[in-house]
């Protein structure tokens, strides 16, 4: 894989998704070869062969060239993000528990999580996401939302019929466990958005 640097000039997409990778692993000139669901492996494997970086074994050696490419790499044109993007981030920022958030986000996450970056969440230090100031804004606002509503949680019976007093009871204790985790959860999200400052 260690073409001559620049011998083969990579699309934008593919420099962008080189940026992306080098500025997950903190910029360095040696880095794990670990690339994140959010990143697309096949253009990782392009700038690979057009010599921006050398893989050996589990780490990858960047040239210079690959490090000039990603700090000069084109800005990433942000998608439209739709709702369904944002269920996903919201939900994945209080499974993580603030605005700070791992980088090694689930298979079924990863494309709509994509979709929000670089608008709402950006590769934040090694191995990272965190929230951008649009991101804290539009998320914060959902996350109250997701809090005020659970504030107002009351259990209801579910009124079929042949439900025993037992059975109506254990259901109670444990949709009540599930509020109360979940009531727990979105208030050290929203503590945690509101606190932690926007990366840029």
């Amino acid at each position: 894989m260690s073409t001559k640097p620049g011998s083969e000039k990579l699309a934008k997409k593919d420099r962008i998704e080189w940026a992306l990778l080098v500025a997950f692993h903190g910029n360095t000139e040696t880095m794990p070869a670990t690339v994140p669901s959010t990143i697309s492996m096949a253009s990782i494997k392009r700038a690979l062969k057009a010599g921006y970086g050398v893989l050996d074994g589990n780490k990858i050696h960047v040239s210079p060239e690959g490090l000039r490419v990603a700090k000069e790499a084109p800005e990433k044109t942000a998608p439209e993000v739709t709702h369904l993007n944002l269920f996903a981030l919201v939900e994945y920022v209080i499974a993580q528990g603030g605005a700070t958030m791992s980088a090694r986000v689930p298979v079924g996450d990863a494309p709509h999580l994509k979709r929000c970056i670089p608008s709402l969440v950006v590769p934040y230090g090694k191995g990272q996401l965190r929230l951008t100031a649009e991101g804290r804004k539009v998320v914060g606002d959902d996350l109250v939302r997701k809090l005020e509503k659970e504030l107002a949680w009351q259990y209801r019976p579910s009124g079929y019929p042949g439900v025993t007093p037992q059975g109506e009871a254990a259901a109670r204790e444990r949709e009540t466990t599930k509020h109360v985790q979940r009531l727990a959860a979105l208030e050290r999200a929203v503590d945690s958005v509101s606190k932690t400052p926007a990366a840029t």
